[in-house]
């Protein structure tokens, strides 16, 4: 994407959605957020979150703003023209699902080196709102991707709009959990393998599921 066509992106289309956000979950809903002085001022950033909802990216990005956002979404989201687009503008890109793409690595890799990176390490909706296990993929990830991580965790949108509802839910309670950067360095000088990349994504999920047994004391 050129200069130009980034900042028309920009401030035609992601600036007026955060301020939608902003007046859908600060306004109509009551979010809370802790630890936004520990998120990095400048440079390549993976953000990583547990996931509840489908709407988790919406919600989880807007609070890093100015930062600009990309994150993967399914494959499904991007069937037919106008959602292609739509999606695209936001800063989403697609996945297939349970199938591992050496394209979309390097994506994820490339973006993260200056830009900001959203994912879910879980890669699916936990049933009952506990942080689950991470895949191994995201391991290989912040392994090649060499930037700080910043675990996140989240809770209350899952009410917003509960599984299987059409329509959202209003005044929820959500807070939104940010925890400091993680680098990874021992890790990263170690030899690549499928149990480093265990071993990293395990490490990560273990730091989210602190801060959710932390949040009571905030």
């Amino acid at each position: 994407m050129s200069k130009i066509k980034f900042y028309l992106n920009y401030w035609l289309v992601y600036f007026p959605m955060t301020v939608i956000t902003f007046f859908c979950f600060h306004i109509l809903n009551r979010v809370k957020v802790f630890g936004k002085t520990n998120v990095p001022k400048k440079g390549g950033l993976l953000i990583m979150a547990n996931h509840i909802s489908a709407l988790d990216s919406w919600l989880v990005g807007h609070i890093f703003f100015p930062r600009r956002i990309f994150f993967p979404a399914k494959a499904e989201l991007f069937k037919g023209a106008v959602a292609r687009v739509f999606f695209n503008l936001m800063g989403a890109f697609p996945v297939v699902r349970g199938r591992y793409n050496e394209r979309v690595m390097r994506r994820i890799a490339e973006i993260s080196q200056k830009g900001t990176i959203l994912m879910h390490p879980e890669g699916t909706r936990s049933p009952d709102g506990r942080v689950g296990k991470g895949m191994r993929g995201i391991g290989k990830i912040i392994y090649e991707s060499k930037v700080p991580v910043l675990p996140v965790y989240h809770i209350g949108i899952q009410h917003f709009l509960p599984k299987g509802a059409i329509f959202p839910r209003f005044f929820k309670k959500m807070e939104i959990i940010i925890g400091k950067p993680m680098n990874f360095e021992e890790e990263r000088k170690k030899e690549a393998s499928k149990e480093l990349y265990a071993e990293i994504s395990n490490k990560l999920m273990d730091n989210i599921r602190q801060l959710a047994e932390n949040r009571g004391a905030l």
